[in-house]
């Protein structure tokens, strides 16, 4: 194993998370595969979302580069999607 592999943490478990009963209702899933060969990030993934799927694609120069564009999108549809709602609030919509 070279020091750039990541390490599991013998707490970590393959296979379906257990339902605790002791954690908040999931509101949302993400899923997203990143590739990469060290020049050119790929990220291909789905968020769902209030039964809504948003696909999410992004390419960077690097795992970094790649990983702030997909936050920044994350974000700015978060951001819409609060704003729409206030909108509506205030509307009365």
């Amino acid at each position: 194993m070279t020091s750039r592999e990541p390490r599991l943490s013998p707490d970590v478990v393959s296979g379906p998370l257990a339902d605790t009963g002791a954690e908040p209702p999931i509101v949302a899933r993400c899923v997203v595969e990143v590739r990469s060969d060290g020049s050119l990030s790929i990220a291909r993934g789905i968020i769902e979302l209030d039964d809504q799927q948003v696909m999410l694609e992004g390419v960077g120069r690097s795992p970094r580069e790649l990983l702030s564009m997909l936050a920044r999108g994350v974000f700015a549809q978060a951001r819409t999607k609060l704003k729409t709602a206030i909108e509506h609030k205030l509307l009365g919509s």
